[in-house]
């Protein structure tokens, strides 16, 4: 993302991607800022053809299609998500989180990490004029292949399930997600195995690719 103001200051900020949504070659445009991107945030705020500036915290608050489908639906070209001080990306100020989008954006969009967030947010602030150009390099793969890896713990009652999942896939290094999840149900199947419980339902253990 570079981002430039009607005092002539010049910045390239490094942003991650969103798994999911489309690259784009450059888009650049005028910058507004909407808060939190919840629809009163844009009652005194044109973003049609603009790039929108929102504040994110997917923990806490909403996760990212929902505000950035608002912002699409106010006419943006593409959306900064800025982190705040608590969600996604934010325990350190130099890390850009990668996320994935569970809806319907037709638009670019790249998220900051904190200690940019925290600068270009106290630029628009300032009231200067701010535009950006934005540029994800991104390529999605359609139809390609993953795979699944099953165990059953057979019960009595043949045609009833419980299921347990988790993806293997993972993000950075992988501990928190997804691999404590992962462990967490290879510890529940050795538990049954190890003690001989036999369930009234088959019990079923998948791990996915993909997620």
């Amino acid at each position: 993302v570079e981002v430039s103001t009607s005092e002539g200051k010049i910045d390239v900020l490094k942003a991650g991607s969103f798994a999911g949504l489309k690259g784009t070659d450059c888009i650049t445009s005028e910058v507004v800022y909407a808060g939190s991107g919840t629809a009163p945030e844009y009652k005194n705020i044109d973003a049609e053809g603009k790039i929108v500036l929102i504040d994110t915290d997917a923990y806490h608050s909403y996760w990212y299609n929902l505000i950035f489908e608002e912002a699409q639906a106010q006419g943006a070209r593409a959306i900064i998500a800025a982190v705040t001080d608590r969600g996604p990306g934010t325990y350190k100020e130099d890390i850009i989180t990668i996320q994935n989008i569970q809806g319907f954006v037709d638009i670019p969009a790249v998220i900051l990490n904190k200690k940019d967030s925290m600068y270009i947010r106290s630029l628009m602030k300032s009231r200067v004029y701010v535009s950006a150009t934005v540029k994800a390099d991104v390529r999605i793969k359609r139809d390609a292949e993953a795979h699944y890896v099953y165990g059953v713990i057979e019960g009595y009652q043949k045609d009833s399930y419980i299921i347990f999942s988790g993806h293997y896939d993972a993000y950075w290094t992988g501990f928190l997600d997804n691999a404590s999840s992962l462990g967490t149900m290879l510890s529940i199947a050795k538990a049954m195995v190890d003690s001989g419980y036999k369930p009234e339902s088959n019990i079923v253990f998948i791990t996915n690719d993909a997620e």
